[in-house]
């Protein structure tokens, strides 16, 4: 079988039928669909079963709630497809994803093949990506920059199933944010070749009940993500070879987008100086990194703010 397709499922009853039509439309049919319901409260578990008997490339998995991590994880310990691929379950692919990933398989034989995400707001816009050069096959150790550059969320990326079969510790986290991660950053690092895709493949859906819209323990969540990373490389001996590259991560994923993420929240100020002193005092001279020196100016501007506490001055404005 070459595809496993891995959908956790939490409350999202409206959504998950054509979700799953996504991926039972698509032009190439090897692939097992596996739902891992993440214990529903919504009718979202019954209604995995009722289209699992619709169609028998379906299985599905019923856990209680802990997340989407361990429920993608919980999936990956039944799947057995030669590649796995994370779809939201309020997600769609575009109905040719798997065929076009296939012929690159084909073509690259790489281990990890990231792909781009078309975004489409509540009021149904559609926004493009922006243009996206095709890199690699590549490893982190030839290109450590890809660390930064290419895709840390759980979807937007294929990947050797092998990968996870030969390490056992590489899984999804069990944070609400953050979870997904705290498993591409490791597992990017034992991947023999990667690949940057040209092609727009999965539809995100950007809506305000998203665990990624977070709260403020969600940026508390990504402290922890990024601990567990920093550790890992640590003991495999890797920290100090990926150090500017893993400076940089943190100061994007904890100080600039965590922020971000909780910065119009009330009650924010004190998150927000956890996020501030924890870069601190993993990075102190992160500023120095070639990384963060060659980032645009607003970003290092905005990034300023954050690190003198001007949280006002950032609040409600738009942020890159």
């Amino acid at each position: 079988m070459r595809f496993s397709v891995i959908v956790p499922v939490y409350n999202t009853r409206e959504y998950l039928s054509a979700s799953v039509s996504s991926v039972l439309g698509q032009t190439c049919g090897d692939f097992e669909l596996i739902l891992s319901d993440d214990g529903s409260t919504d009718g979202s578990g019954p209604l995995c079963d009722a289209l699992a008997t619709q169609d028998s490339r379906i299985r599905v998995l019923h856990g209680p709630n802990t997340g989407a991590g361990r429920a993608r994880n919980r999936a990956l310990d039944q799947a057995q497809g030669e590649f796995v691929l994370f779809l939201d379950s309020d997600d769609t692919l575009v109905p040719d994803a798997l065929e076009r990933l296939d012929e690159h398989i084909g073509r690259t034989g790489a281990d990890v093949y990231f792909f781009r995400l078309r975004r489409i707001t509540a009021a149904g816009e559609s926004i493009q990506p922006p243009e996206a050069e095709a890199g690699g096959p590549v490893s982190l150790s030839q290109d450590p920059s890809i660390l930064l550059r290419w895709g840390a969320g759980a979807g937007g990326a294929l990947w050797r199933r092998a990968l996870f079969e030969s390490r056992s510790d590489i899984r999804f986290g069990p944070w609400r944010v953050g979870e997904d991660l705290y498993m591409t950053r490791r597992m990017l690092a034992i991947a023999d070749s990667a690949v940057q895709l040209p092609d727009v493949l999965y539809n995100y859906y950007i809506r305000s009940q998203s665990a990624t819209q977070g709260s403020l323990d969600g940026g508390r969540d990504v402290m922890a993500a990024m601990d567990g990373i920093l550790d890992w490389y640590r003991r495999e001996g890797l920290f100090a070879r990926y150090e500017p590259e893993l400076c940089a991560l943190c100061v994007l994923h904890v100080l600039v987008y965590a922020s971000w993420r909780v910065l119009d929240m009330p009650g924010s100020g004190p998150v927000l100086d956890e996020l501030r002193d924890y870069t601190k005092a993993r990075f102190p001279l992160c500023r120095r990194n070639k990384y963060v020196r060659s980032w645009p100016l607003s970003r290092r501007v905005n990034l300023r703010l954050l690190e003198w506490g001007l949280y006002p001055v950032l609040r409600g404005k738009s942020r890159r």
